[in-house]
């Protein structure tokens, strides 16, 4: 099957690849005014007579001098992906978890989960967003 094979400066660092994978991305983003550049290998799965699912191979910072190389290969023999569902419209039987659509957490890795209609978050990332919405208030009435 076709896959997508990564190295970082020259080490392999994934081979992604599923049968069952719709698509398969592999990206490079960076945000210069935080100096904050990385790599994320993902993508999109149909699980037999299940509704679709997240595939997640790779996901790391990258630094300056950095030497990034895909791979466009043939293998039967690709990296596992951790998979995982952040819809809870998706009503799946299957073992793949529904996860925090910020930080990817399952709930037995948090102190719970709100649900909406489009996505789940963790009280974690609540927490968290609302101690930058705070900061920013004080900043801005500062």
């Amino acid at each position: 099957m076709l896959c997508v094979e990564v190295l970082i400066n020259g080490e392999r660092r994934t081979t992604a690849g599923l049968k069952s994978a719709e698509c398969i991305e592999a990206t490079v983003a960076t945000i210069p005014g935080l100096e904050k550049t990385w790599l994320r290998v993902s993508g999109d799965v149909l699980p037999e007579s299940q509704p679709p699912a997240d595939a997640h191979w790779l996901t790391m910072d990258l630094s300056v001098g950095d030497k990034v190389e895909m791979h466009i290969i043939e293998t039967d023999n690709p990296d596992a992906p951790k998979l995982s569902r952040f819809d809870p419209k998706a009503a799946a039987s299957d073992e793949i978890p529904y996860v925090c659509a910020f930080c990817g957490k399952d709930p037995r890795e948090t102190e719970g989960m709100i649900s909406s209609p489009r996505a789940m978050i963790c009280r974690g990332c609540v927490l968290y967003l609302y101690q930058v919405i705070s900061e920013e208030d004080v900043n801005t009435s500062v």
